[in-house]
């Protein structure tokens, strides 16, 4: 059922959509610290949640939800990718984007997410 969600959704256009939903989703939920945000993807069946590395800044998301069972040939979890987001942006008190770089469904361990925090105030010492 996921993927043919996901599929119609991509022939739309409208991956966007899921992330800015998943997005406001995770600023919804406000969690304290990554430690809150693994318990939140453990206690709701999303996946295990994990830091597979911190430069680069990447989660790792094993027995994923999405896409779990699939057999695709992109990342699809624009969801859990925006609800990353948001839930990072409380955390970190930054702006961050999330992307996707493995799936589950291509036939990889578990889903990969690059973080990549945006500076929105550069000040002149930074230049």
């Amino acid at each position: 059922m996921s993927y043919i969600a996901i599929k119609k959704i991509k022939e739309k256009g409208s991956e966007i959509t899921l992330y800015e939903i998943g997005y406001e989703f995770g600023k919804f939920l406000k969690p304290k610290n990554i430690r809150e945000l693994k318990t939140f993807f453990r206690k709701n069946n999303l996946g295990i949640l994990e830091i597979e590395s911190r430069k680069p800044f990447i989660l790792k998301v094993r027995e994923c939800a999405m896409c779990g069972g699939l057999e695709i040939n992109e990342p699809i979890c624009y969801f859990d990718a925006g609800l990353l987001a948001g839930a990072l942006e409380c955390i970190l008190n930054k702006t961050v984007v999330v992307d996707e770089i493995k799936c589950m469904g291509q036939g990889y361990d578990a889903c990969y997410f690059k973080i990549g925090v945006v500076n929105n105030n550069p000040t002149i010492s930074e230049y």
